[in-house]
């Protein structure tokens, strides 16, 4: 699949020359020419990997919405009923064309003054939030792809939407755009959020701009959450893989869990289970953002947490190293993290440490074959810790060689 990314996050742009003003519109409430906020962002349309480009030609909508914490406000002063504010209220739209070739495409959308003046409350300006997606991405066709999906047919491309966190527009002077800046919350310029329903919980995944793999969402989690989502007979086999004869699933390690998605979404699917994320240090701060945002919703007993560790035993501390090996788990989850052959010695030797073979610790292992050298990670898990797939599930279109397989 194909990842709306956001290269540069919205910022104020200067407006082309013969468009600085509008006429007043109706509802203005002053004597004056209202200015125009130039909006603009740079977006691209990517593997999750940044290996791929998309080469095809499609329309890229980017849309700017008031949040709708601030419609609350905007239904009282409009009259306005209940159900036309639920949700986030559009002030700004616009289209452009990818072509193929393309690796970067620049947007602006021109924000009127009065959707700013409207919405604001006791000096505090309104939250807006960017948009960015694929129209009708069900009829694009990637010109050098060649996967079929399940009934044999050309695999059509999918895009991931793709949203800023939210910002608000701080000026002096409202009438002089050019004098503004866009303010996010802390650090939240950072980051990009995508949602998602996995299973019939809704998820808020967060991830940062730029080029970091490991703040990225990869593929094969989401994908996994697509099989899950399908039907309750896929969730119902997926569970009974991970479970030991009755017993409930306590306690479950993820390694190199990058943005958390596969982990977040076990901990939805086990409630009662305690979940450890591990990763390097660079991964701290987006999986911790990741586990703030998606609040577990049944179990006052789960827990989720973030703990800094590196496959490379001798590099931990005796504290992040005993919290990963001093503990009998039940499942230990690796995602995507097979593209990386030279991993392989370091990933097996970690293996040792945390799978109970007496136990019965079984091990999920979401990935995308990318290329031919990755099933040695089979070989070795079979020859260095006696691991053997007892069950195996491809996710999404077989071209795309993602699957899931559970070892024990």
């Amino acid at each position: 699949m194909y990842h709306v990314r956001l290269l540069k996050v919205p910022y104020i742009a200067p407006p082309p020359a013969k468009q600085q003003f509008t006429k007043k519109g109706p509802g203005a409430n002053d004597g004056s020419s209202t200015k125009k906020f130039m909006i603009a962002a740079t977006t691209t349309l990517t593997t999750e990997l940044g290996e791929y480009y998309f080469y095809g030609t499609a329309t890229v909508r980017a849309s700017i919405f008031l949040k709708w914490e601030e419609s609350v406000r905007r239904r009282k002063k409009h009259k306005l009923k209940k159900d036309e504010s639920d949700k986030d209220v559009p002030v700004a739209s616009g289209t452009w064309e990818w072509r193929p070739g393309m690796r970067a495409l620049k947007m602006s959308l021109s924000l009127q003054t009065r959707a700013i003046r409207e919405n604001s409350h006791e000096g505090r300006g309104p939250k807006f939030i960017l948009r960015v997606e694929v129209v009708d991405d069900e009829h694009l066709v990637d010109e050098n792809v060649l996967y079929e999906d399940e009934h044999g047919g050309p695999w059509k491309p999918r895009f991931l939407t793709i949203e800023s966190m939210p910002f608000a527009i701080i000026c002096a002077d409202i009438t002089q755009p050019l004098n503004a800046k866009v303010a996010f919350d802390r650090e939240d310029a950072l980051y990009v959020v995508r949602h998602a329903e996995i299973a019939g919980d809704d998820y808020t995944f967060c991830e940062e701009i730029g080029d970091s793999m490991a703040k990225h969402l990869w593929d094969s989690g989401l994908l996994l959450g697509d099989f899950l989502s399908a039907s309750q007979d896929n969730k119902a086999v997926f569970v009974s893989q991970l479970l030991r004869d009755s017993r409930p699933l306590l306690r479950i390690l993820e390694l190199g869990c990058g943005c958390g998605t596969a982990g977040l979404i076990l901990s939805r699917q086990f409630t009662a289970s305690t979940v450890l994320l591990t990763d390097l240090e660079s991964a701290a701060d987006v999986c911790r953002l990741n586990i703030a945002v998606n609040p577990r919703q049944t179990s006052a007993h789960g827990t989720i947490e973030f703990s800094q560790f590196d496959w490379v035993l001798e590099h931990n501390t005796p504290t992040q190293l005993s919290r990963v090996t001093d503990t009998v788990w039940d499942v230990v989850v690796v995602c995507d993290c097979t593209y990386n052959t030279d991993s392989f010695d370091a990933l097996t030797d970690v293996l040792l440490k945390t799978v109970d073979k007496k136990h019965g610790t079984r091990v999920v292992l979401v990935h995308k074959e990318r290329h031919g050298s990755e099933n040695r990670v089979f070989e070795m898990l079979k020859q260095k810790n006696a691991l053997e797939v007892r069950w195996r599930q491809e996710l999404g279109p077989s071209g795309m060689q993602a699957r899931v397989d559970v070892l024990e």
